[in-house]
């Protein structure tokens, strides 16, 4: 096997336990996405109408703009995605008073309403996911992903600006 050109990975066993770790990650992110999808779905709903609704019951109010950035979705993505959302009842769009140019969104009564709901099973799960942790493994755990979405974070938002 080749040489790593970081020097934090100077063996072959140290490359092939760094791609362990990747798979493993990859792995259980998309176990609860489609966790997550398969309980939207119970209650009726597209999994990206969550993502949107979570952000919306914490920052009810959001410019669409706004929401664009946080999701990560392309402009166009977001706007049919809103369309639907409005005209299934789970959000409103209004112009911003002190801009014009400016869309806010906000969540109905609905909206706030799936939003418990899937919460409240989200939470059951994760409970039932976390379960055979204790708590200096939760708080390991919880330490050494933050450092691993630190270091990420970066080269995504390097490749975003690529695109």
């Amino acid at each position: 096997m080749k040489k790593s050109s970081n020097p934090k990975y100077e063996n072959a066993k140290q490359i092939e336990d760094s791609t362990i770790i990747m798979e493993y990650i990859a792995s259980v992110a998309k176990i609860y996405q489609n966790t997550m999808k398969r309980q939207c779905e119970k209650l009726g709903i597209q999994s990206a109408y969550y993502r949107i609704i979570s952000i919306l019951s914490k920052k009810d109010g959001i410019a669409q703009l706004e929401l664009v950035k946080v999701t990560g979705y392309k402009a166009p993505t977001i706007s049919i995605t809103l369309q639907k959302m409005q005209s299934e009842g789970y959000i409103t769009r209004r112009t911003d008073i002190f801009d014009q140019r400016s869309v806010r969104v906000h969540l109905t009564e609905r909206g706030r309403d799936i939003y418990r709901r899937i919460s409240v099973s989200l939470k059951e799960t994760e409970h039932e996911l976390l379960a055979n942790f204790d708590e200096e493994d939760l708080a390991l755990l919880k330490t050494l992903l933050a450092k691993f979405q630190n270091a990420i974070e970066p080269q995504d938002a390097e490749a975003e600006s690529e695109e």
